[in-house]
């Protein structure tokens, strides 16, 4: 499995977790706590995204925007902070209900991992001293 696989994998368990998680919320506490738990797991998801498109361009020597995608990815994570904080601090999100859904991404990660993470990409080539026919 390639990365681009990985990270569509994971967004899509994150949209059902996350849709879980909204319900649940809605269900228990609200029309808001389900709005706050979506937004969570939007946010997170396009976070998981991004990270995971510069932390690509970051580990390949020969990209030209290394270093581009090294500032940006500091430009990124004070932008997610301030975004979280004006959300939570003005009450647009119920924190707990937020957090709940930011979760859901974090659950998907583990969820993709354990039952996707050891499959390999037919195209990849073989890698060293691993042997593929039986003795």
């Amino acid at each position: 499995m390639n990365a681009n696989n990985l990270v569509q994998r994971v967004v899509l368990v994150s949209a059902a977790v996350g849709a879980l998680s909204a319900g649940l919320m809605g269900f228990y506490y609200g029309w808001q706590s389900a709005v706050s738990s979506a937004v969570g797991t939007v946010l997170a998801a396009a976070n998981f995204v991004l990270l995971a498109k510069l932390a690509v361009t970051m580990l390949d020597d020969n990209h030209p925007g290394r270093k581009r995608a090294g500032v940006f990815l500091g430009v990124k994570f004070i932008a997610r902070v301030t975004i979280v904080g004006v959300l939570v601090i003005n009450n647009i999100v119920r924190g707990g209900a937020f957090m709940a859904g930011v979760s859901a991404v974090v659950a998907a990660i583990t969820l993709v991992g354990l039952f996707y993470g050891t499959s390999t990409d037919p195209t990849d080539p073989p890698k060293q001293g691993d042997s593929s026919s039986a003795d």
